[in-house]
């Protein structure tokens, strides 16, 4: 099941329900859903070296305002009052690509990174484990259809108005 967001609607709820995900465009209220334990999915910019239109993590801790400034272990800088969620990233398995959806990895277990909430673009995706017979980290499974809803809330995002065809 997965909650609706409306990005023109303030959000009041503070946690989702077991089981619900919560994918909108309304940034400064779904950053407010993040929670320990939740696959997030956070925005990526289209001239990254990376080539992808998302980065999905595992979130230590929830939103919070930084009253330090400090440097992540990707070797970003976030300055004081920076408003971030903290958490561990999950990287695409090319090899293990399946036709009706993603297969996302741990990236490097323990390695800490932070995101700015209004890059945040929807929690609590649902992820299913995937066990391995060749590798020891453990794999998940993004379906196609979460997938869809992720590429066209940032649609929305780089487009919030309908103006790019």
């Amino acid at each position: 099941m997965s909650l609706v967001v409306d990005q023109h609607i303030v959000v009041e709820t503070t946690q989702l329900e077991e089981g619900q995900s919560a994918i909108s465009t309304d940034y400064d209220h779904i950053s407010d859903l993040v929670q320990p334990g939740h696959i997030y999915a956070v925005f990526s910019p289209k001239d990254i070296e990376w080539g992808v239109d998302y980065w999905l993590a595992r979130c230590i801790q929830g939103k919070k305002t930084l009253y330090a400034s400090l440097i992540d272990d990707e070797g970003i800088e976030f300055p004081i009052g920076s408003m971030v969620v903290k958490g561990e990233y999950l990287t695409l398995d090319g090899k293990s690509r399946k036709t009706s959806g993603h297969v996302f990895m741990d990236y490097r277990l323990g390695s800490v990174v932070y995101h700015f909430t209004n890059l945040i673009v929807g929690t609590n995706i649902h992820l299913q484990t995937m066990s391995s017979k060749s590798s020891t980290k453990v794999h998940y499974y993004l379906t196609h259809s979460e997938h869809k809803r992720l590429m066209e809330t940032i649609s929305n995002r780089e487009d919030p108005y309908g103006f790019i065809e």
